[in-house]
């Protein structure tokens, strides 16, 4: 029977360098394809005319996850990347995933808000919208503690890790590009998780 690679859920607000993450683990983490949030919800690369909730959004977007999960028997190895910024967005993702027989890899993208709004200088939608989910995002750090927990029982299919992105110097001492908090690792995930960092570390520029 073949292994089923974990899902890899790239999260995090805007300026915690999460699309530059997920664009590098697509193009160089071998058999895994991006699925991206807001990507579901065009049609023929034109914005859809009626505006959707946020919710519904997400809804759109695990609806495509499922269709591509049914379409491969659940083997599909995807890469997800969304903000996620509250809880019910991403116990909607753990729940297909439980359903399809695959563990969740979450890599969760942080950074100092003093060092998004630098980033983010020159994108102010951007920063719009980073001001827009941060209260969600906080409620949701109650939720899932960072350092992260032990899982719930109902999500022990669940690993978590996740990167500070800060400078190097802004947030303690450390020896690689960014720090690292890990939940747990299952011992499917452990070998994926370390071609990430390796990834990660290798090519990904934190400024």
């Amino acid at each position: 029977m073949e292994q089923r690679l974990p899902l890899l859920m790239v999260a995090g607000l805007p300026g915690t360098l999460r699309e530059q993450a997920a664009g590098i683990l697509g193009g160089h983490l071998s058999g895994y394809q991006k699925l991206e949030f807001g990507k579901a919800n065009t049609r023929r690369n034109q914005p859809e005319h009626k505006p959707v909730s946020r919710e519904e959004a997400y809804g759109r977007f695990h609806l495509e996850l499922e269709k591509r999960l049914s379409s491969t028997q659940g083997t599909a190895p995807l890469i997800l990347t969304a903000p996620y910024e509250t809880a019910l967005q991403r116990v909607g993702l753990y729940n297909i995933a439980s359903g399809a027989g695959r563990e969740v890899l979450a890599l969760e993208f942080l950074a100092l808000p003093e060092t998004v709004r630098q980033r983010l200088q020159r994108r102010p939608k951007a920063l719009v919208e980073y001001d827009a989910l941060q209260a969600g995002h906080q409620s949701l750090r109650q939720e899932f503690p960072i350092p992260y927990k032990e899982p719930e029982p109902m999500f022990h299919h669940v690993s978590a890790v996740s990167f500070v992105t800060d400078p190097v110097g802004t947030v303690g001492p450390r020896d690689s590009p960014f720090t690292t908090m890990i939940s747990r690792l299952t011992d499917t995930v452990q070998p994926v998780y370390g071609r990430v960092r390796e990834i990660l570390c290798s090519r990904m520029r934190v400024q």
